[in-house]
């Protein structure tokens, strides 16, 4: 199994880089990758496809199980970069739950290959917050852009950066929700959830049922 947990992470260089990189080649099938309460940033000098947390095979793919939850990412803005990633090989389970993309190329990117279950996520100020096909599991994610089919519990916001987050221009972004904002009570309640259940933030508080 893999456990990456708490870390702060600036990605920097003129490559083609990752905050934190899940490679399909090498994992084996039904390994239990867990990635949580990171706080992963860009710089507009990254290569193409750039990407916070990327489950990617370079010329092949297994089947892992894989949880991404209360990851806060922003600033990958170089071409096709986006936040979170997944895949091109393989065939892996993704569970996405109540992460925040801010300012990225795209948001939440399902490319052509495994199952993507995104719930309580929120997608701001990219240029495409949900990219790609996802299961019709998914539910009670919130974005700018239109609903993406699947969730039919999506949340459409018109608010400015502003009165979503404490200080979205801050060096660096502070990206808490305002008790404002649209995504405020806008989440089901995890607590019990089936494939990955949770009760916290990212900063490791209580949240309350459907906050």
């Amino acid at each position: 199994y893999i456990r990456v947990e708490g870390l702060q992470i600036e990605v920097q260089g003129t490559n083609e880089s990752y905050g934190i990189l899940g490679d399909l080649e090498y994992i084996q099938d039904l390994s239990d990758i867990r990635l949580s309460h990171n706080i992963i940033g860009g710089t507009g000098t990254l290569a193409a496809w750039a990407t916070g947390i990327s489950i990617f095979g370079y010329g092949s793919g297994n089947d892992p199980l894989v949880k991404i939850w209360d990851n806060i990412i922003y600033d990958f803005t170089t071409a096709s970069a986006s936040g979170i990633y997944g895949t091109n090989m393989g065939n892996p389970t993704i569970y996405i739950y109540n992460n925040t993309v801010y300012g990225c190329t795209t948001g939440y990117y399902r490319d052509s290959n495994g199952v993507f279950i995104a719930k309580n996520n929120i997608a701001f100020n990219n240029g495409d917050d949900y990219y790609g096909s996802f299961s019709t599991a998914s539910d009670n994610n919130l974005g700018e852009d239109a609903a993406f089919s699947g969730d039919s519990n999506y949340v459409q916001t018109t608010q400015t950066a502003a009165q979503m987050f404490f200080n979205p221009t801050g060096s660096p972004r502070n990206l808490h929700v305002l008790t404002t904002s649209d995504a405020t009570d806008a989440g089901a309640d995890l607590s019990s959830d089936a494939s990955l259940d949770f009760s916290d933030d990212i900063d490791g508080d209580s949240r309350t049922f459907a906050s």
